[in-house]
């Protein structure tokens, strides 16, 4: 799966839309990634004055992107993107965080948007599955959903 330019401007720049928790904890994993890495490369390669300087900058552009997906992800769950501003309160941003990475999504439209094709698939196999009480015929469900997905369609 490739993703253009402006795919990736719109999901980590524009602060419209909704974003599912699957998406919202692999950006933000990256963000702290790359927090750490560039803290690091910068510490390492110039002096400590420029080294400050270049970080910040850096730094400004990790937060204003991590802002964005927080609001993205509080739209999915139909809250107001101004509860973004938590994550500036010391203690209750851990708490926050850990709220918005648990929570599931909502399943309706909203305001702000459709939801996740992901996440609306991945809900209804879980109602389809949750018909099948024997757990034998739930793994033979499974299984039967699993290589459906990998058949090519284009076959006889």
């Amino acid at each position: 799966m490739s993703i253009s330019k402006e795919q990736l401007k719109k999901l980590l720049l524009d602060y419209k839309g909704r974003m599912s928790r699957a998406p919202f904890i692999i950006i933000s994993l990256s963000y702290l990634f790359s927090y750490f890495f560039f803290f690091f490369l910068f510490m390492l390669l110039f002096p400590p004055g420029l080294s400050q300087m270049l970080f910040w900058l850096i730094r400004l552009f990790l937060f204003y992107g991590f802002i964005v997906i927080i609001i993205k992800r509080l739209h999915d769950l139909n809250q107001s993107g101004w509860l973004s501003l938590l994550v500036l309160l010391p203690l209750i941003n851990i708490l926050f965080l850990i709220y918005l990475f648990c929570v599931k999504s909502s399943n309706e439209a909203n305001q702000y948007g459709l939801p996740d094709e992901e996440a609306s698939h991945e809900e209804q196999d879980e109602k389809d599955l949750s018909s099948v009480s024997d757990p034998y015929e739930r793994l033979m469900a499974e299984q039967g959903r699993k290589s459906n997905k990998e058949e090519d369609p284009n076959s006889i």
